[in-house]
């Protein structure tokens, strides 16, 4: 079994050390571990050079905005990348893990074959057992097989959130575990732009009271500034989201609203 670790990475000296060991020393064999160096002005390459890892400059970005920046930053480490590989892990470049962190989810894969993405939990994180968070692992002959483009994310605002999407659209599995945990060097979602992750929401077809219920949410917790980046970014959004998107997003919305009223036996989302 062949997994191989992709770290989007800029100015990550502070961090990066104690990630990069925590990958090289599981249960596991990782390799190769690739560290896109997206434009670092500090030892980010040196210390992951130092290390053993692959270290690729990062692209001459197309973007301007962040989230489709680390979008390309990313593909450009998967486009490194041989094709006999069976999983890949997509690590942050602060996340910590324990030594069997990938052998645990793994396990769970190779059990499973319909499980296509998996993630475990991060410490002090919420948990959404529907969707994995943060790093995860991805089986990459299905990624290569079942997806367009083959074994890359869409370039897209959603691109993190659409993966997992199509997986469960087409019949597969994407979840997130309690176990293994690992542990985030930093806060999590610390630099959230809510009008990308609005224009993220439109790129992944849902429709209007989803962000509604978002905005709510949002609200609820006294963020108004964060609510508002929301809506304006997904009502200004221009890209028109793939079909089976809004196909999949209605779905879960009737899904929902059946729950909320009672009907637990509705049908499940695909």
């Amino acid at each position: 079994m062949r997994i191989a670790c992709v770290v989007p990475a800029k100015d990550e000296a502070a961090y990066i050390r104690a990630t990069l060991l925590s990958i090289r020393e599981q249960s596991v064999r990782v390799d190769p571990i690739v560290v896109v160096d997206d434009g670092s002005e500090d030892q980010t390459a040196e210390i992951s050079r130092g290390l053993g890892s692959l270290v690729k400059d990062g692209p001459r970005h197309s973007y301007q905005a962040r989230m489709l920046r680390i979008c390309e930053t990313i593909n450009a480490g998967l486009a490194e990348l041989p094709p006999d590989l069976d999983y890949v892990m997509i690590s942050g470049a602060d996340d910590v893990f324990p030594a069997n962190w990938c052998q645990k989810l793994l396990t769970k894969m190779t059990l499973n074959p319909r499980l296509v993405i998996a993630s475990g939990r991060i410490e002090g994180v919420g948990f959404n057992p529907f969707f994995p968070m943060g790093t995860r692992i991805i089986d990459y002959g299905w990624w290569r097989k079942e997806h367009d483009p083959p074994g890359l994310y869409k370039e897209s605002y959603g691109w993190e959130t659409l993966l997992p999407l199509y997986a469960r659209y087409r019949g597969f599995q994407a979840r997130q575990f309690r176990s293994p945990v690992s542990v985030a060097q930093r806060r999590v979602g610390a630099f959230a732009d809510w009008k990308e992750r609005g224009k993220a929401m439109r790129d992944c077809g849902a429709g209007l009271l989803q962000v509604a219920w978002r905005f709510q949410e949002l609200a609820r917790q006294g963020d108004m500034r964060a609510a508002a980046s929301l809506a304006a970014g997904y009502l200004e959004g221009d890209v028109e989201p793939e079909p089976w998107a809004r196909e999949f997003q209605a779905n879960l919305l009737r899904h929902g609203v059946l729950r909320r009223l009672g009907f637990r036996r509705s049908a499940p989302v695909p």
